[in-house]
């Protein structure tokens, strides 16, 4: 179960220059929160999750959506889960996923 983006965002305290650095560093062009259960049914114990969309041209591996994650967890103060925009709207046929991930997006950096 997962946040409501408003209730996360305002437990959340990142200062916009480091995330900026942060998404230029990775080729980041947009990060968003994303969520969509109740506040009161989230736990202390669970990821914070954003939807990345890469520049055109970049892929990463494995080792890097790791790092990023961590690094993203230190800089928000919370551990994070990263969804990858074209896994969603571009390889996914599941619409209902796409639909539910799109709409609750709430951006928090677009280059």
């Amino acid at each position: 179960m997962r946040a409501s983006v408003g209730s996360v965002k305002e437990r959340l305290e990142f200062s916009q220059d480091e995330l900026a650095g942060y998404c230029q560093r990775w080729r980041v062009k947009e990060l968003s929160l994303i969520g969509s259960s109740p506040p009161e049914d989230v736990g202390a114990d669970e990821p914070v999750e954003f939807l990345v969309r890469f520049q055109p041209d970049v892929m990463r591996r494995y080792a890097d959506a790791v790092a990023m994650e961590r690094e993203l967890g230190g800089l928000v103060g919370h551990d994070v889960e990263l969804v990858d925009y074209r896994s969603v709207v571009d390889w996914s046929d599941n619409h209902i996923r796409r639909k539910t991930i799109l709409e609750s997006a709430q951006t928090v950096y677009a280059a």
